[in-house]
């Protein structure tokens, strides 16, 4: 089961750190201005960046975090992209829900 988490503050980013260095899986919740964020990243990605081979719109490589560093209030998600990275996790997005979703490939 997936450890969730509501995107807050500093104390958010620690949490996430965490679990990512845990190996959990991991869901991430946005309200408010991040949310607005969260749907301008998913617009600027490359959907040709997405996995073809899993079949699933809104599946991403981890580096896709690193596009959270061009908004105010994702900004420091983009620090977690090593470790992330590091760990093999993909990020799956869905603006719609206001959700990232942190997991290791299957």
């Amino acid at each position: 089961m997936a450890r969730e988490i509501q995107w807050h503050n500093d104390d958010s980013l620690d949490l996430l750190s965490a679990a990512l260095d845990s190996g959990d899986e991991v869901v991430v919740w946005f309200e408010g201005e991040p949310v607005e964020d969260l749907v301008a990243m998913a617009r600027h990605l490359d959907p040709l960046n997405e996995k073809p081979d899993l079949k699933r719109p809104g599946l991403y490589p981890v580096q896709a975090v690193l596009g959270a560093g061009r908004h105010d209030h994702l900004r420091p998600l983009a620090q977690l992209h090593d470790k992330a990275d590091g760990n093999g996790y993909l990020v799956d997005l869905d603006p719609d829900a206001g959700s990232m979703r942190f997991y290791k490939e299957v």
